[in-house]
Formats: C-alpha cells, sequence, structure tokens
C-alpha cells in the first residue's frame, strides 16, 4: 500500500514520475515549485544557485528531503530539462537526474533523454520508477 502524505499547499507545477504511482495507488497527490522545495525538503539555495535545479546535488537533496518531511524509509526525486526551453550549453534538453534516498544510500542518476517535452518527463518517470524498482529488488 502507498501513503501520500498532503498538507495543505497549494498544487503548482508537478512531476511525471507522481503519474503512475498516483494512478497504482489511487491516492491524491500535490506538486510543489521551487521555492516550496526549499522550505518543504531543505533543499539550499546555495546549491540550486551553484549548480541549478538540474543536477545530481540537488535531486540528492530533494530525496533526503523528501525522506525527512513525510518521514518515509525512501524519498524518490527528479528534475530535468524536459524542453522546448531552458537548455544550456552543458545541460541540454533531456537532460534530467534522478535521487534516490534509501537506507544509507544516496544515489542519483543521469539520463540524457529526447523527445517532446511529454515524451521527456515521460521517460524521466519511468527511468525513476525502475531505478527504485531495481534498488528494493536487491534490497530484498
Amino acid at each position: 500500500m502507498v501513503e501520500v502524505a498532503s498538507p495543505n499547499l497549494a498544487p503548482p507545477r508537478g512531476s511525471s514520475v507522481t503519474l503512475p504511482l498516483v494512478a497504482a495507488a489511487a491516492a491524491a497527490a500535490f506538486f510543489i515549485g521551487m521555492d516550496a522545495t526549499v522550505k518543504l525538503l531543505g533543499v539550499r539555495w546555495e546549491t540550486l544557485k551553484q549548480v541549478g535545479a538540474v543536477s545530481a546535488e540537488v535531486v540528492r537533496e530533494m530525496a533526503q528531503g523528501a525522506r525527512r518531511a513525510f518521514n518515509t524509509d525512501i524519498g524518490l526525486s527528479v528534475s530535468c530539462i524536459a524542453g522546448p526551453g531552458g537548455a544550456t550549453p552543458t545541460k541540454p534538453v533531456g537532460t534530467s537526474w534522478c535521487g534516490i534516498s534509501f537506507g544509507e544510500q544516496e544515489l542519483q542518476y543521469l539520463f540524457q533523454l529526447q523527445g517532446s517535452r511529454q515524451e521527456v518527463k515521460e521517460q524521466l518517470a519511468q527511468k525513476a520508477l525502475e531505478s527504485l524498482l531495481d534498488i528494493l529488488q536487491e534490497a530484498h
């Protein structure tokens, strides 16, 4: 059974990672913006300024923060440049990160995805859930 914490936050933008989870769990979900990411998940503004939101460091802090904020065993986070804008010379459209915090493990995965904005987000959701499944299967 999947439990989704739902504090009284206004739902701004969201991540496609939660779409399969919400459908599978038939649970309500909420989505947070960057300011709430800092306040709720404890991502440091310094980290965001130094390396940007689409980075290993930020998804690590997000996943760790999710574990703390929701008192869970696992934290999963994603961040990507889905396009069409937002790309830089070092972070082209499709640059995608997934962070997983589980037990003593703090893992970050980089994916270079291709397709439309929606396709990049869907691919990242799939990759993040596959990565999480791999970790859970290794643990048992």
